[in-house]
């Protein structure tokens, strides 16, 4: 809210000579920016950048706010910036009940190799909201990543019973039963994630590789090829698809 009130004093002061259209955009970029950080709307790692000019810009909003304070300018041109910011902080909090912060503070932990705490974070935003896919989602990527794939599993079931819609919990789910040897699971997990999204690129990827393993290379190449369109700056992507040609005696598509 001081940012915001900082940008709007910082704009009321005058724009430096010369500033056109373009500085206009960029400061109502900035502040579009800003709003989107403080409503949460923005994973963790991208609203760190912001941190430098909000809390700049909250300078001036509370040197702003102690002036009009002081000169008793109590009006809305003083105040506006301010209540508008609170309100806009305020709905998507209300909403989310606080379970969002902690999974962001988990996001945190777990980019600095702070499993443990990562963990710690996911699951008190799961004490808040226990349907809370996201944080259900990395929990089970934690387990995943240890190769304890029934917890990973069981917690991947449940993210997906809260949130049927949501991609990632599915593919994660086949990821699981994969590595379990359940490729008939693992199938049904991706294609019917591919029914919600046709443009998840690692379900194909999965799919492909899990028709590998059946030996139906030429079902292989076409969920590897699917992969590579979506994706097709995926290294990985293009290796399966090359074997996949090898085996089956596509030789210029291998190359």
């Amino acid at each position: 809210a001081a940012a915001l009130g900082g940008l709007r004093s910082t704009w009321a002061a005058g724009l430096p000579a010369g500033a056109g259209a373009g500085f206009r955009l960029l400061w109502g970029y900035t502040g579009a920016y800003m709003a989107a950080v403080m409503m949460a709307f923005m994973a963790a790692e991208h609203r760190y950048p912001a941190a430098p000019a909000i809390c700049l810009l909250a300078a001036a909003g509370a040197v702003r706010l102690a002036r009009a304070l002081r000169e008793r300018a109590a009006g809305a041109r003083a105040f506006g910036p301010w209540i508008l910011a609170g309100i806009l902080v305020w709905l998507p909090l209300r909403r989310m009940k606080g379970e969002l912060p902690l999974l962001n503070f988990g996001f945190l932990y777990e980019r600095v190799g702070r499993t443990d705490e990562a963990e710690r974070y996911y699951r008190r935003a799961l004490e808040v909201n226990p349907q809370f896919a996201p944080a259900l989602n990395s929990l089970g990527l934690l387990a995943y990543n240890r190769r304890d794939y029934p917890s990973a599993r069981e917690i991947f079931e449940r993210a997906a019973l809260s949130a049927p819609r949501m991609i990632a919990p599915q593919v994660n789910l086949g990821n699981t039963y994969l590595q379990e040897g359940r490729l008939k699971d693992a199938e049904a997990v991706y294609e019917s994630a591919l029914a919600l999204d046709p443009w998840a690129m690692e379900a194909w990827s999965n799919l492909g590789v899990l028709r590998a393993r059946r030996g139906d290379w030429r079902a292989a190449f076409d969920a590897f090829e699917r992969a590579t369109i979506i994706a097709p700056n995926f290294l990985d992507c293009h290796s399966n698809l090359s074997e996949a040609a090898v085996r089956l005696g596509r030789w210029r598509a291998a190359a």
